[in-house]
């Protein structure tokens, strides 16, 4: 697991903050579109600074963004300081933007949930799937495990299905947030 990145990140400006590259302050604007309260690279753990940490219903999501359209391209060393890092949350891998998920449904990107495997607590990583669109914006949008755990990490409304949301909007989403980071310095 790894890939080498050639390419060099654009230090951009978006809401006032001057995030390390596009991609960062594109997520950041998503994040911003999807009504989700988010911190940028606001802990300094052991050997990982998380991108961004999301804040909402339940307990906060650290986020690492990573130039990456696979999983499987995902740099080991970075999944080692995650887990030696000592962050006991949900962690998500955002990367050059949304994926689909096994049912060919948008998705946000990867997450870490805990589960006990052999006796000992370990991160299970799978695909975020989106929630509901709901009907009201201000109900607010949110993601769950491959596997559907369970939604309300963002929202309290635990009671949205695996996303029917469309692919049409969340692609809307994404452009309209990688349009307003475009050409910014």
């Amino acid at each position: 697991m790894g890939v080498t990145y050639n390419i060099a990140a654009k230090p951009t400006f978006y809401d006032g903050i001057r995030f390390r590259s596009r991609l960062e302050a594109t997520w950041a604007a998503f994040f911003d579109l999807c009504r989700w309260r988010w911190e940028y690279e606001p802990l300094d753990l052991k050997g990982w600074v998380p991108d961004f940490v999301l804040h909402g219903a339940r307990d906060p999501v650290a986020v690492e963004v990573k130039p990456i359209w696979q999983w499987k391209d995902f740099p080991a060393v970075s999944l080692e300081k995650i887990d030696q890092s000592g962050w006991s949350g949900e962690v998500l891998v955002l990367g050059n933007g949304l994926i689909e998920d096994q049912f060919k449904r948008p998705a946000i990107g990867w997450l870490a949930e805990w589960a006990t495997v052999d006796g000992e607590p370990s991160r299970q990583w799978g695909r975020a799937s989106f929630g509901n669109w709901p009907e009201n914006p201000e109900d607010g949008l949110d993601f769950c495990h491959d596997v559907m755990s369970y939604f309300g990490r963002l929202t309290s409304n635990q009671d949205q299905n695996p996303c029917s949301c469309s692919s049409v909007y969340a692609k809307y989403l994404w452009t309209a947030s990688s349009n307003k980071t475009a050409w910014r310095r």
